[in-house]
């Protein structure tokens, strides 16, 4: 990975994973529009059927 690649890279604190952990799992937001939200891919993200 170049350092160009590595500097556009988002830094999610421990915090801030357990926070979106939590809004999917109560399920008041669905994992696409967090993702959205946040900027993220939803194959970041494990899904559980």
């Amino acid at each position: 990975m170049t350092d160009e690649n590595q500097s556009r890279r988002k830094r999610w604190t421990a915090q801030r994973k357990m926070e979106l952990v939590l809004e999917s799992v109560k399920g008041q937001t669905s994992i696409a529009e967090l993702c959205r939200q946040n900027g993220i891919s939803q194959l970041t993200v494990p899904t559980i059927p």
